[in-house]
């Protein structure tokens, strides 16, 4: 997940770019930049191992651009009162790096003290220098998903299900605090799209499908037909309104093309597509929040069950990206048994994490380290069943829940999700 820099490829060469880091600089005795990395030589060592490092002075703060990955550096004693008098200028929140020489840890204690009793959101960045690498490493990945989620459009094909009476967004409210846009787009429009596509244009794609899978059952090669036919023409439309991501309610369309999108969600998923189904907008978002930020597909899934004796969920959808799997199988839709949908199956005891954004304009947020556990197939349930025993008390399902569909993506990232949406002022509900 955390990359030393980016890599550029085209056929001649591969281009590195480092990252930058700026360092706001506070040091009582106002020494110069080179003397600055003779006393901190063992962190900058290993930062510029991932960094171009700007060091800044404290005095020259409106030189940074406001929209640069900046922190701040203590590199002595005596200067609490200069990061307090400066904080309205300083990057928030209050990043605090610091490697414990010249009396700097005793300031940097102090700082966030202040910072505390202000309700001002603050960090110390401190340890052996790979473990601050890390946590700067970590800061990093949340600045850009911040930045690269500015200007994404997600695309509302239909209207959200009527049953999510608890997932409405307001758009206008989501825009001004994530900098995401909402863009509704009619379900006919698809129509002359999906009758456009010939089978010879989609032969290649049906044949791997099937051929990919475990098993096939209950569908015919019609179905396969139909179902790929339907992703062609979402991939079309994505690409014609330059969507970002897309959430589709399908029941419509369903009754005039006999097929669902299940198979169109799980391909576009494994395209780096966020795609969720049911008009469902928190998800969604959700979804996109989830690659911005950790590089990963994601799964949304009915909360089916709540076992407090091993304090697990049962999470079933129709559909799931194959990448995610460790195999799967074909079968029909559940709820209206045609179409095509993913039973995918994940590895027992892959570390997974459970999120979910709400509110209006989602400001409030669930989220969870767990794993996925064995458990027994149910009919009775959407094909893909992912049953995943959670670090967070399961009565939040049961007792305040944002909403019923929730976000799996797998790896263990709740300390960056955390991370992402305080910083984002957030409120995490447990």
């Amino acid at each position: 997940m955390y990359l030393r820099g980016v890599f550029i490829k085209n056929p001649v060469l591969i281009v590195y770019i480092m990252k930058t880091l700026n360092l706001i600089v506070f040091s009582a005795d106002n020494i110069v930049n080179d003397k600055i990395e003779e006393v901190h030589e063992a962190l900058f060592s290993v930062l510029r191992k991932e960094y171009d490092i700007n060091l800044v002075s404290h005095k020259h703060i409106e030189k940074l651009d406001a929209a640069s990955f900046s922190m701040i550096l203590i590199s002595s004693g005596n200067v609490g009162n200069e990061i307090i008098n400066k904080y309205e200028n300083l990057p928030h929140p209050l990043y605090i790096v610091v490697d414990g020489k010249r009396n700097s840890l005793g300031v940097a204690l102090e700082v966030l003290a202040w910072a505390n009793s202000q309700s001002v959101k603050a960090e110390i960045i401190y340890g052996s220098p790979e473990d601050m690498l890390h946590k700067i490493n970590m800061q990093y990945a949340v600045f850009q998903a911040q930045v690269s989620l500015k200007g994404k459009k997600i695309g509302v094909i239909g209207t959200p299900a009527k049953w999510l009476v608890s997932s409405e967004v307001n758009y206008l409210l989501t825009q001004r605090r994530w900098g995401v846009e909402f863009v509704d787009i009619n379900q006919d429009d698809l129509l002359p799209v999906y009758e456009a596509i010939t089978e010879n244009e989609i032969d290649g794609k049906c044949e791997a499908l099937v051929s990919h899978a475990a098993g096939c059952e209950n569908i015919n090669p019609d179905d396969v037909v139909r179902a790929v036919k339907f992703y062609e023409a979402m991939r079309r439309v994505i690409a014609e309104n330059g969507l970002d991501a897309v959430t589709v309610y399908c029941m419509r369309i369903q009754k005039r093309l006999n097929t669902t999108s299940d198979v169109a969600l799980s391909l576009l998923n494994n395209e780096g597509i966020p795609a969720g189904s049911e008009g469902d907008l928190q998800s969604i978002f959700t979804m996109l929040m989830l690659k911005e930020l950790t590089g990963e597909k994601s799964f949304m899934g009915n909360v089916s069950g709540v076992d407090h004796r091993d304090n697990s969920i049962l999470m079933s959808h129709c559909s799931i990206s194959t990448d995610m799997t460790a195999g799967y199988y074909l079968n029909t839709h559940f709820e209206s048994n045609s179409g095509v949908a993913v039973h995918g199956i994940m590895e027992e005891q892959e570390d997974v994490t459970v999120v979910k954004c709400g509110g209006e304009c989602l400001d409030e947020y669930f989220v969870s380290h767990g794993t996925v556990m064995n458990h027994a197939y149910s009919d009775e349930l959407c094909r893909t069943q992912i049953k995943v025993r959670l670090n967070e008390a399961v009565d939040y399902f049961l007792e305040r829940p944002i909403s019923n569909h929730h976000v799996l993506v797998r790896g263990n990232h709740e300390k960056i999700v955390n991370d992402f949406l305080l910083h984002n002022s957030c409120k995490r509900i447990r």
